[in-house]
């Protein structure tokens, strides 16, 4: 899944009236809809003023602007030396993980429910990266590094959240997946069958004894 799209959902009921309604989008941008359908409903019932559809239009206009201004500014650009500075996996002790992975000469920041293509900025700070697939674009990642560990910082007005990166542990997965592995495997299973067939003894049981993994 490499975006996650909200849905977004509105009611409005006035019971004295004998009436109700629901509206449900499928965007983020949706809710600038259910807010003038909210308006117009109430218009048609009470000989409002009619201005929901010009608000609407007036809504639409400033989001297409604003988009094709973030558009302009990211443009879809990468800084390739920050992205050779990333490593392929960090965990948040908050938020989970997020692996980095390069597809079809672009780098994606995958989160595991949901993922994106990812752009660059350079500011006085450093090199930020944004997400940049329709739906959870605008996601601001910083890059940075402490003693010797590389992170990737998100934050908001009150909370900053720290991806550090995972290299011991994949480097862990990485040698038992090796061609050793199957070595390691046998010693292990020697291991646990030696641990069992002393227990059999000291308790005297008669149960039959396990044979042991070809070496």
């Amino acid at each position: 899944m490499r975006a996650w799209v909200s849905i977004r959902r509105g009611m409005i009921w006035l019971p004295e009236f004998g009436v109700g309604a629901v509206i449900l989008t499928n965007s983020d941008s949706g809710s600038l809809l259910r807010s003038s359908f909210r308006r117009r409903l109430l218009e048609v019932l009470f000989d409002g003023q009619p201005i929901a559809s010009d608000n609407l239009i007036a809504f639409a206009q400033r989001a297409r602007a604003g988009n094709a201004e973030r558009r302009e500014e990211l443009g879809g650009a990468i800084n390739g030396e920050a992205v050779a500075r990333l490593v392929s996996h960090y965990r948040s002790t908050e938020l989970g993980t997020l692996d980095v992975r390069q597809e079809n000469g672009a780098t994606w920041f995958d989160f595991g429910g949901w993922s994106s293509e990812m752009a660059t900025r350079q500011d006085e700070n450093g090199v930020t990266f944004f997400t940049i697939t329709p739906g959870v674009e605008g996601y601001e990642f910083t890059a940075a590094e402490q003693a010797g560990q590389r992170r990737l910082v998100i934050g908001d007005a009150q909370h900053e959240y720290v991806f550090a990166e995972r290299r011991r542990s994949y480097r862990l997965l990485n040698n038992w997946s090796t061609p050793h592995k199957t070595k390691r495997r046998r010693l292990l299973a020697a291991a646990c069958v030696a641990v069992f067939e002393s227990v059999l003894i000291r308790r005297r049981t008669a149960l039959p004894r396990c044979g042991r993994p070809d070496r």
